[in-house]
């Protein structure tokens, strides 16, 4: 969210009013600084207001939230209502990068974040609404070997020709 790109894409976007919806999955963590000490104002969904679009900040962690707000926000897309901005709220379960020690967070603060992660939310609303365990983890099988089979079928499709680099891109 600070770098200029971002700024210019969300700029372009407002002032052509095109199609995008921009997601800020916010883990409240610049790399291994707290958010609110990188930035003037830590509610980043408020930046949307400076480019003229509609912004929101939403649970990140709650599956039926993010589902019904980016769908709003997809819809208001596609009818050519413009770009929206919306922050989704999240925790951060690992280091920034591999080898991070995450000495930066407090104790039992990882441990509190797992709880709240979305798989886990959904599982006990799930639990809660009378579906058995036996239906939750084949679900998940399933939903695996969905993300199983379309990972290797991006791994086997040929490489996009690089004549084609160009097309679609000037009117």
């Amino acid at each position: 969210m600070n770098q200029g790109a971002v700024h210019e894409a969300m700029n372009f976007a407002a002032a052509f009013s095109l199609p995008v919806v921009f997601l800020c999955e916010n883990n409240s963590w610049s790399e291994l600084t707290a958010i609110d000490e990188m930035v003037g104002e830590p509610e980043l969904w408020r930046r949307a207001a400076g480019y003229g679009m509609p912004g929101e900040r939403i649970d990140g962690n709650d599956p039926e939230q993010v589902r019904d707000r980016l769908g709003d926000a997809f819809e208001v897309a596609r009818e050519g209502g413009g770009p929206t901005l919306v922050e989704a709220m999240t925790q951060r379960l690992v280091g920034h990068y591999i080898g991070d020690a995450d000495q930066y967070r407090r104790p039992g603060e990882r441990e509190r974040d797992a709880e709240n992660e979305p798989v886990a939310l959904l599982t006990r609303r799930l639990r809660g609404a009378g579906v058995s365990d036996d239906e939750i983890a084949g679900t998940e099988r399933a939903a695996r070997e969905e993300m199983d089979t379309a990972s290797a079928a991006a791994l086997a499709a040929p490489l996009a020709d690089p004549a084609t680099a160009k097309e679609h891109l000037y009117a």
